[in-house]
């Protein structure tokens, strides 16, 4: 969902991005992130996009070896990636970013999904 937004944004008008594996293949869905955040500046798309991910996604303990060993960082780049959307141009992106505490990427999905659902839906 994260490359067809960046690629197609006319495509719809909500967007959900539930835990993106922003690290696969050395972050290639990124790669038309920055042609995107041009684009929407001056577009007449009026977009909302929803990034969720789960807390336990992502090693947060006091031991630096295993955070460093942490090369997925499931939940800083889906944090980091909801700011650089929301800052981009708030008048034709709304982004909402939610962490879902005691989650991991196995039982998140029905938490993302109810989200999901009310997130689009809403009026």
């Amino acid at each position: 969902m994260t490359h067809l937004l960046f690629v197609h944004p006319d495509a719809f008008q909500t967007y959900l991005i539930s835990s993106p594996a922003i690290y696969r293949d050395s972050r290639s869905v990124l790669a038309d992130e920055k042609n995107f955040l041009q684009g929407i500046k001056t577009s007449n798309l009026r977009l909302k996009v929803l990034i969720t991910s789960a807390a336990n996604e992502q090693y947060r303990g006091p031991d630096p070896k295993l955070q460093a060993e942490d090369i997925y960082r499931m939940v800083d780049n889906a944090s980091e990636l909801a700011t650089r959307l929301a800052t981009a141009s708030p008048q034709n992106l709304s982004v909402t970013y939610a962490i879902f505490p005691d989650e991991t990427h196995v039982s998140v999905s029905l938490a993302a999904l109810g989200r999901a659902l009310y997130f689009a839906l809403k009026p």
